[in-house]
């Protein structure tokens, strides 16, 4: 049974509220309230005396050798600061960020343990729905497993302004026709994890990849409808947007393809460049241009694209792949807030090291650019990362799946196994 501990007195409200979504779950949660009245002394309350409880849990918990269940921080302040609450907002500010820098801390200590330690961030404007789905999820060890140092950021403190903005747009749907997703990349490593775990939500899914025996055994293995295609070609992508399958629009558009892209500069020639920008970076622009109109269609609606951690941290070896992902990073973010009147959220999933073919592919290459043995180097590659391993391809289905069901749009997530703390 989740332990639920309210940091203050003025948190056991928000405590009750977290109580009820970690219902059935285990674990750790710390809850601190920031939201309503302020008291006399900030920085002592929810700052200096809200660190030391955290701490000297943490500390009795580590020399005890006890507990070594998923800890999740929930802070929440106020959505939007006014000129004359500058002063309690910078307070509130640094209480985040002590949350945020104490279980940090914890998830790359504790990590090579096993245990996990993730923040969630909220106002007045999150949704109960998404609070409840967010404690789920960072609790849950088989969705969750490869989650820790992360920080989701609900509400205001989210990319894209209002929660629960798609549902402004669109209300709710009217429709009593299942929800649809379409996934591209479906035949491989994450894309087909990804395709599961919307079929096991009871989407609709309509499964796509280039590589055509591949993705009609994929689909039969999904009881997916299979749609063949090439995501590089700008008249498939209009052909696909008035097939009979997205007559009823689409409620999730999953963009899971993508090619591995590890080389040293001294090697990067012209082809190899343009390959890589155009299926890991063009076609995912072409795709949410070319099928917006079926997402809003099917309003409130939600894209989810798989980037990677090298999105958001440059790596060597992996600069045209760095190009391309950043770029789609920064895409998701810039497109959140246009996209949101429109009724469609957009999230963006960074996945650290996947188990994948498409990571072997990457592993290859940064062998032969370091060059060292490819077993050797994933050996290196996983003893790198805080949880001493790579993720199952079924983490990152649970992750994109979770993503899809917010109200909140804009979010980078990246579980990375603490490899990537955001």
């Amino acid at each position: 049974m989740a332990e639920v501990i309210p940091l203050t007195d003025r948190s056991e409200p928000l405590a009750s509220r977290v109580r009820a979504s970690a219902a059935g779950q285990d674990g750790r949660v710390f809850v601190l309230d920031c939201s309503g009245d302020a008291p006399g002394d900030l920085w002592s309350v929810w700052v200096a005396q809200a660190s030391e409880q955290v701490l000297l849990r943490l500390a009795a918990d580590a020399r005890d050798g006890r507990r070594r269940e998923p800890i999740v921080g929930v802070v929440k302040r106020l959505a939007r600061p006014t000129t004359a609450s500058a002063w309690r907002d910078a307070f509130e500010l640094a209480a985040v960020e002590a949350v945020r820098g104490v279980l940090g801390s914890a998830a790359l200590e504790l990590a090579a343990e096993g245990v996990r330690a993730n923040v969630i961030l909220l106002d007045e404007r999150t949704s109960a729905g998404d609070l409840e789905r967010s404690v789920r999820y960072l609790l849950d060890e088989r969705a969750a497993g490869f989650t820790t140092g992360v920080t989701i950021r609900l509400g205001a403190e989210g990319l894209g302004g209002s929660p629960g903005g798609a549902s402004a747009a669109g209300a709710q749907r009217q429709s009593d026709a299942p929800r649809r997703a379409l996934v591209t990349g479906a035949a491989g490593g994450i894309g087909f994890a990804t395709a599961q775990a919307f079929a096991a939500a009871e989407y609709q899914v309509i499964a796509s990849d280039v590589d055509r025996p591949r993705l009609e055994a994929a689909a039969a293995r999904l009881g997916a409808v299979p749609l063949p295609l090439d995501v590089t070609d700008r008249q498939q992508l209009r052909e696909v947007l008035q097939s009979e399958a997205l007559n009823g629009g689409l409620q999730a558009l999953v963009v899971a393809h993508g090619v591995a892209g590890a080389r040293a500069l001294r090697d990067l020639d012209r082809p190899f460049i343009q390959r890589n920008m155009a299926i890991n970076g063009t076609a995912v622009a072409a795709l949410v241009e070319e099928l917006l109109p079926a997402l809003e269609r099917g309003a409130p609606s939600t894209i989810g694209v798989v980037a990677s951690q090298a999105g958001i941290k440059a790596e060597p070896q992996n600069a045209a792949y760095c190009a391309a992902k950043f770029a789609v990073v920064g895409l998701v973010r810039g497109l959140a807030p246009l996209l949101l009147p429109r009724g469609v959220r957009i999230h963006a999933l960074c996945p650290g090291c996947v188990d994948t073919p498409l990571l072997a592919a990457a592993l290859d290459g940064f062998a032969r650019a370091s060059g060292i043995a490819e077993e050797e180097f994933r050996q290196r590659r996983a003893a790198g990362i805080p949880l001493r391993r790579f993720a199952a391809p079924d983490e990152m289905g649970a992750a994109m799946l979770f993503l899809c069901q917010l109200d909140q749009t804009g979010l980078v997530f990246a579980p990375s196994g603490g490899e990537t703390l955001t």
